[in-house]
């Protein structure tokens, strides 16, 4: 059963619907998104967001590691 990244507790206060994919670098056993994620207001590097934009977004990286296999889908 798949469970939802926001019950994940390093993504609890991060919203990915509105976050941007920057760039995907892969490798044999890991995959990593550089992303300029939206944080809420319940997390430790929130500001309020600039005058025009909705959202507060911080520049980050997502590492997945110790894949066996990466099964890209369209």
């Amino acid at each position: 059963m798949m469970s939802c990244y926001y019950d994940w507790e390093d993504f609890a206060d991060i919203y990915l619907e509105d976050s941007f994919v920057l760039s995907i670098c892969e490798s044999s056993n890991e995959i990593s998104f550089i992303v300029e994620a939206v944080l809420t207001e319940n997390h430790p590097l929130y500001t309020s967001p600039k005058n025009d934009e909705q959202y507060c977004y911080q520049k980050g990286k997502i590492v997945f590691q110790g894949l066996k296999y990466v099964k890209w889908i369209n």
